[in-house]
């Protein structure tokens, strides 16, 4: 069969045949997907049918592959000289296959000994992901000479299913040099997409972000930029980005701009669950004589309209923001930084859930060494609700003598915009003159509250410009860069009580649970209930 036969085998829809003057139809169907195989050093004929007879090239692979197949690549370096971009659909990719594999042998797969290394050198994308694709397993780097996606690039159209799971995404680059929006991701960059996105355990770093102008608006995000349709959803689950650097140069001395994002950039709605965010930063060298510059979020910038993002038992770790001489209300967040755009309602509002996550070693030389909650409402109509809920802050660090949490502009007292911040321990936050939580003196919004927090060892053990109710006093009894409480810790059975809230920051995705420690009791403060088991981990754990 040649290759064109064999493309018939699923593309092909019927297949006719004269039997006694009767004329049938039998449909393709659904054909068994098939395994192909691919090995750089393969010495056969390149079809890809067994290990010997391994496709070499993409080329060869695209004249191979059909739709449901299943790709298995060996341990190798992979460089094609231009993006990788297959367009059968749905397939998955699968690599880390060893060498002594032999016939059409799949077993001893491990991707962390065996590394598939998809190679740019760095004057074009990696990978373009267009259709429903699963890629598991791959080291995907080098990539650059692009303004969007140097690593992957997904721009997936309405019902597609896309997944990377299992892969290191590093050393991808890109330098802007025009003033376009919407330029960045330097790791992956999703774009204009009404499909599902899926990140599964994958490593995201050292990719940076630079421009040599002014940025667009809608620009930033070294490790990963978002910017996905009403209806398409972006799933992150137990992936890490560290050492993720947006640094834009220019004088931005012009109009006012929106960027930023060391890590991650996003807009519309995304879920990050269990991901670890460590030393990333957003770097702005100046910040020119335009104090309405929006920039900072050195793990993750969140910009856009009518979305939801979620963080779910997250980790940030030494991420920094970091402005030129001039700063404002509008920059800062050593970790997060949200600048909603314009709503007119009643149009969906964005809403933004941080839950059972620790914060550690954040900085900012402005606003919110860790959480900069900017824009809540104003005249023009930017619309968020800010809901931090059994999280740490563990000693943080503000250089510009300013706060933890900045609760910032003027709100409208509607309250669907506001910042309700619960059951949240503050532990050695510094910076002189600097406050856990500091409301804008000018914002009166009736709806902020902030309830049972727990202040203890910051350089002061209070916040401003707005009053908590059940203020929790007394030694968490935990030690700096450690979440945990110890036994007689004040954060203990000490938090104001939430029906059905789930998990603490230990609980593995899949083993959701109700937040109680071994007696029953609920909640602590924090992130950490003292005593409390995941349900899928064995019922002798020591906490």
């Amino acid at each position: 069969m040649n290759a064109k036969q064999n493309k018939m085998r699923t593309k092909g829809n019927c297949l006719w045949v004269t039997l006694m003057g009767i004329v049938l139809c039998a449909s393709a169907g659904t054909v068994r997907a098939a395994d192909v195989f691919m090995d750089d050093i393969a010495g056969g004929n390149g079809t890809g049918t067994s290990w010997e007879n391994a496709c070499r090239t993409w080329a060869e692979v695209s004249t191979a592959l059909n739709n449901n197949d299943t790709l298995h690549v060996k341990e190798g370096i992979y460089t094609n000289g231009a993006a990788i971009n297959l367009t059968e659909t749905p397939i998955t990719v699968q690599g880390g296959y060893p060498q002594g594999n032999t016939g059409t042998d799949t077993t001893g797969r491990a991707p962390a000994t065996y590394a598939s290394i998809l190679n740019s050198d760095g004057t074009y994308r990696v990978l373009t992901l267009q259709y429903s694709q699963t890629w598991d397993g791959f080291t995907i780097q080098g990539g650059g000479g692009v303004t969007v996606g140097a690593g992957v690039y997904i721009t997936a159209g309405s019902g597609a299913t896309v997944e990377l799971r299992n892969c290191t995404i590093q050393n991808n680059s890109i330098n802007q040099t025009t003033t376009a929006d919407n330029q960045g991701g330097a790791g992956v960059h999703v774009t204009n997409v009404l499909a599902s996105v899926t990140l599964r355990n994958c490593a995201i770093r050292n990719n940076t972000m630079t421009t040599t102008v002014d940025p667009g608006n809608s620009t930033g995000g070294g490790g990963l930029m978002a910017r996905t349709f009403a209806g398409a959803t972006l799933t992150v689950e137990n992936c890490s980005f560290s050492n993720n650097t947006f640094q834009p140069g220019g004088t931005y001395a012009g109009a006012a701009t929106v960027n930023g994002g060391g890590a991650v950039c996003v807009g519309r709605n995304a879920t990050f669950k269990a991901c670890v965010f460590s030393s990333n930063s957003a770097v702005l060298t100046s910040s020119g004589s335009n104090p309405n510059q929006r920039f900072g979020g050195g793990a993750v910038f969140l910009l856009g309209a009518a979305y939801t993002a979620n963080f779910d038992r997250c980790h940030f770790l030494g991420n920094s923001c970091t402005v030129g001489a001039t700063t404002s209300d509008y920059q800062g967040g050593g970790a997060l930084l949200a600048q909603p755009s314009n709503i007119t309602p009643p149009a969906p509002f964005n809403i933004i859930n941080v839950t059972n996550s620790y914060f550690y070693n954040n900085s900012s030389n402005t606003h919110g060494s860790a959480i900069d909650t900017n824009a809540f409402w104003d005249a023009n109509g930017r619309y968020v609700n800010w809901n931090i809920t059994h999280c740490t802050f563990d000693s943080n660090v503000n250089a510009a003598s300013r706060e933890t949490i900045w609760i910032g502009r003027i709100n409208s007292g509607d309250s669907n915009s506001c910042a309700k911040i619960t059951n949240c321990l503050f532990f050695s936050n510094t910076g002189s003159a600097s406050y856990p939580i500091q409301r804008l003196a000018a914002s009166t919004n009736p709806y902020d509250a902030v309830t049972n927090p727990l202040f203890f060892g910051n350089t002061n053990d209070s916040a401003s410009g707005i009053t908590p109710s059940g203020t929790v006093t007394g030694d968490p009894l935990m030690s700096a860069g450690s979440y945990a409480i110890g036994l007689g810790s004040a954060a203990i059975n000490a938090g104001a009580v939430i029906a059905g809230f789930q998990n603490d920051i230990q609980t593995p995705i899949g083993g959701e649970s109700l937040r109680t420690d071994a007696a029953g009791n609920n909640l602590d403060i924090g992130c950490d209930e003292y005593g409390y088991v995941p349900v899928n981990v064995s019922a002798f754990a020591v906490e």
